[in-house]
């Protein structure tokens, strides 16, 4: 089962870079060579800021496949697991660069809006299977918390995409910017039209997180007798 989801991920991130490079080169290398620009004005334009977001995306899933190999080793099982926390909201967050999607010829919006779908699910797929692998994990010394993580992870994951898309914060602003982000965050939720925006994102990504979770996992988290229990 580990090497059909190392291929499914591997396939499916092939696919996303196979499409960006025949749009690319399809249609975006005749017309960069017609009018030149510089690479930071053709990003929108090319998509490339893609392959920078599912780079993004796959470091939950990432961190998630190191914690197998961190038994015994407290401390940083506590690290690896923040830091999935923390960038956890990189994986869905790319279901929200649909908002690029507008008329730019000669891209085809049709062939605009498949790749942006499938880097959508691309990271729908990274961070399901993370928080899999991550709920496998916690069972072996926290089986109620397993039970409960995926439904925890999700509205974190929702908010934080929140804060990435609107509010235009990232990750790392944590550990660089920790106060600047909190007061940010303070003064934005004070605004009138606070509420029923985030709403209208929560939800919407918190469910379709969910349905890849459900879809995705193996079965349901039940017997905890085959597993190797850590001493935390």
């Amino acid at each position: 089962m580990k090497y059909k989801i190392n291929h499914l991920i591997v396939g499916s991130l092939l696919g996303c870079g196979i499409l960006l490079l025949t749009r690319v080169f399809c249609w975006g290398a005749p017309n960069a060579l017609a009018q030149p620009a510089s690479l930071a004005s053709s990003m929108p334009v090319f998509f490339l800021f893609l392959i920078w977001n599912v780079f993004l995306a796959w470091m939950p899933y990432a961190l998630s496949r190191q914690l197998a190999h961190l038994v015994e080793r407290k401390v940083w099982i506590g690290i690896v697991l923040f830091l999935w926390i923390l960038f956890y909201p990189n994986a869905p967050y790319i279901v929200t660069d649909l908002i690029h999607l507008r008329a730019r010829p000669p891209y085809p919006l049709w062939y605009d809006l498949f790749v942006l779908f499938s880097f959508a699910c691309t990271g729908l797929l990274l961070g399901a299977y993370s928080t899999i692998n991550v709920q496998k994990f916690v069972l072996g010394f926290a089986p109620k918390v397993a039970k409960f993580l995926p439904w925890m992870i999700i509205p974190l994951g929702s908010i934080g995409v929140y804060l990435g898309r609107f509010l235009r914060w990232n990750s790392w602003d944590v550990f660089t910017r920790p106060m600047y982000l909190l007061a940010d965050l303070v003064h934005h939720i004070q605004e009138p039209g606070f509420l029923p925006e985030f709403l209208v994102l929560f939800f919407p990504l918190s469910f379709i997180q969910g349905l890849f979770f459900w879809v995705l996992k193996e079965e349901p988290i039940q017997d905890t007798k085959s597993i190797t229990y850590l001493n935390i």
